[in-house]
């Protein structure tokens, strides 16, 4: 990554479009074209790793890894096609401490709030919801099987060990956090904050319509790779990593706080399913 001059520009700013001067492929239906057509292409990719991973050992090993060089490969293909800097669409550092009070600030906000989400979804589908919902349960229901709840919990680390929560905080970065970031908050975002330019502020940062649609697009992307109605909850994890990007210009606090989230999580599912 390249420190941006966007980092200049100040807090809440939003960095700006591509030195390039705009050209009739700015036209903001075209943009919104070229984000959902690239999506379609980056989702099927994805989605066509995965399930070839169930049959073919080799791939099933390195999903993640093949994954991961989908999203960075074709917004970069893209992005170098146009000739723009992969800077101006958040590939780059921002400013540290700011990023930094970003993340712990987002920490200790949505963290208790994600204990207590996660708690009262699988407290009530694996409990009084759970023959209701029947096949709508699934595949939560072979989940449900091994939920502990507060009876038999069992605090663990993320990865299963110190050791093991270091290496899955790198690995979360490098071939989850940041691909993710890059491709959904850094190129889909950033494209289509230029068509659709942020109306609102949030916390004093610009937010609008690209934020909302970004956040669609990751929590579609992520369920159409599996097909795991949870995967739909992303959506919300994903507002904050677009505020983020907005706030700092730049993915660094996002893939940051993603891959927190992904190891916070970790640790709850070792810690409350046996």
């Amino acid at each position: 990554m390249s420190e941006s001059p966007a980092a200049a520009a100040g807090p809440g700013t939003a960095p700006p479009p591509g030195a390039t001067a705009p050209t009739s492929d700015d036209a903001p239906g075209r943009i919104v074209r070229e984000v959902l057509v690239l999506f379609a292409v980056a989702t099927v990719l994805a989605a066509a790793v995965f399930q070839l991973g169930r049959v073919v050992p080799f791939v099933g090993r390195h999903v993640a890894d093949l994954i991961a060089v989908t999203f960075y490969a074709v917004p970069v293909f893209r992005l170098w096609q146009r000739r723009r800097d992969l800077a101006d669409y958040g590939f780059n550092f921002g400013d540290p401490r700011r990023s930094t009070l970003l993340v712990v600030a987002a920490v200790l906000v949505t963290i208790p709030l994600f204990f207590a989400a996660f708690l009262a979804f699988y407290g009530a589908v694996c409990g009084p919801l759970r023959e209701p919902l029947g096949s709508l349960a699934s595949p939560a229901g072979a989940v449900c099987a091994r939920f502990t709840g507060w009876a038999g919990v069992h605090p663990a680390w993320p990865g299963g060990t110190p050791w093991g929560t270091l290496v899955a905080l790198f690995t979360q970065l490098v071939a989850v956090a940041l691909p993710e970031e890059f491709f959904f908050r850094g190129y889909l975002q950033g494209r289509l904050a230029e068509a659709l330019p942020p109306r609102a502020r949030f916390l004093g940062v610009p937010v609008g319509s690209a934020l909302l649609l970004g956040a669609v697009l990751f929590a579609l992307g992520h369920f159409l790779i599996d097909f795991d109605p949870r995967r739909l909850a992303v959506f919300f994890p994903a507002l904050a990593f677009g505020w983020m990007r907005q706030a700092s210009g730049s993915i660094a606090p996002g893939a940051l706080f993603h891959a927190l989230c992904n190891l916070y999580s970790d640790g709850l599912h070792r810690s409350f399913f046996g």
